[in-house]
């Protein structure tokens, strides 16, 4: 069976988490299946990258046209004309039997008539949580995420909540629906240990833009901040609101703020520290609390659904996710309980065994197969 992935948005390896799910997704397809036939599309920026990661794996190349990605009215027509017309073009002149999109947005129109078609969005918040985007943007994911409803076979959910809000959305295409969880590169954990003698620190990941609330978080750490020896760690990208609070309040002693790190930076950061916290208003899956239980951090979470339902439990939580008052007083809370080794590696074995991306790899080449 000849399977296409078509991973043309991805422009960066730091461009989020829909990247790191489809690198670790393809880790698991590689090591699983060795019938079918699999090719890659992607940027001209990423073609050695991919060659490299995945050598078994075919490639077809086109140019980038993120590019264009500061000048948004000439990205949106360069989009626009990339996936309705150039890839679909590509695809079909190959005659696969099945291609996968892992995002959004895939095309307007009907272009893959007699290619079975699979797409995981991943979330659809532009349209259940829709007050982040502008009009224009609105308008623009509620056409898209229509036609790709409309005429993919197959669509992906990562979590039970995921699934209802489809449910709720588009429930004319209930029949299309299949949940599989995100996959964790359960490998990258093995070499971290897990304890309970932690360091002074709070950690945060993924923390920026409005639905992510980091704002309320900085907050509270702020009204604790002399309450507590812990610091606060905020890992990833960060937004002009954050930091001129921090310096504002003279907190730059209390508050790290490191930017992009490396994953393995990144793990040793949950696996040592006291407590990781995600105010987050909306998720799809939550990929940083599983990590971050995987490597034996207690965490505390905005009682989501979601979150509830892909850490098992296993963390603390506290609602609203808006008010910073309450979310201080939980963590001084989460603070003061003890774990031991013992309970932190089970709720780790657990979690692990839950999300590994073998198990995930296998659901989505049956999905791939399924007549």
């Amino acid at each position: 069976m000849k399977i296409f992935i078509d991973l043309s948005y991805i422009y960066s390896l730091k461009s989020g988490g829909k990247t790191q799910f489809s690198f670790i997704l393809l880790k698991g397809i590689l090591k699983t299946d060795t019938k079918n036939d699999y090719t890659i599309i992607c940027n001209n920026s990423l073609i050695d990258l991919i060659k490299r990661t995945f050598p078994t794996f075919k490639t077809i190349v086109i140019k980038d046209y993120h590019k264009f990605k500061n000048n948004k009215i000439v990205y949106l027509f360069m989009e626009l004309v990339y996936k309705n017309f150039i890839i679909p073009h590509i695809i079909k002149n190959q005659y696969p039997d099945v291609v996968f999109f892992p995002h959004e947005c895939v095309c307007l129109l009907n272009r893959y008539k007699k290619i079975k078609t699979v797409m995981l969005p991943h979330d659809i918040q532009p349209i259940s949580n829709p007050m982040r985007w502008s009009f224009i943007m609105r308008y623009y994911y509620k056409i898209y995420y229509t036609q790709d409803f409309k005429y993919m076979d197959k669509i992906i959910s990562i979590s039970d909540a995921d699934k209802n809000e489809m449910e709720t959305f588009f429930p004319q295409h209930i029949n299309k629906y299949k949940k599989i969880y995100n996959p964790i590169d359960t490998d990258a954990y093995e070499e971290f240990t897990y304890h309970s003698a932690k360091q002074n620190t709070i950690v945060a990941i993924n923390y920026a833009g409005p639905h992510k609330n980091g704002l309320t978080l900085v907050k509270a750490f702020h009204s604790i901040s002399k309450k507590t020896e812990c610091n606060l760690i905020l890992i990833g990208n960060t937004d002009n609101n954050i930091i001129e609070y921090i310096k504002t309040h003279g907190l730059e002693n209390r508050i790290t703020v490191t930017g992009y790190i490396d994953d393995y930076a990144k793990n040793n950061y949950l696996t040592n520290c006291r407590l990781y916290v995600n105010p987050t208003l909306f998720e799809g899956f939550g990929m940083t609390a599983v990590e971050a239980i995987m490597l034996g951090a207690p965490c505390l979470l905005s009682d989501l659904p979601v979150n509830r339902e892909v850490t098992l439990g296993y963390a603390d939580f506290y609602y609203p996710a808006e008010d910073a008052d309450v979310l201080a007083k939980k963590i001084l809370e989460s603070l003061s309980k003890k774990y031991t080794d013992e309970d932190l590696k089970t709720r780790a074995k657990i979690i692990t065994e839950n999300y590994n991306y073998i198990r995930a790899a296998k659901g989505y080449i049956k999905l791939f197969e399924e007549d």
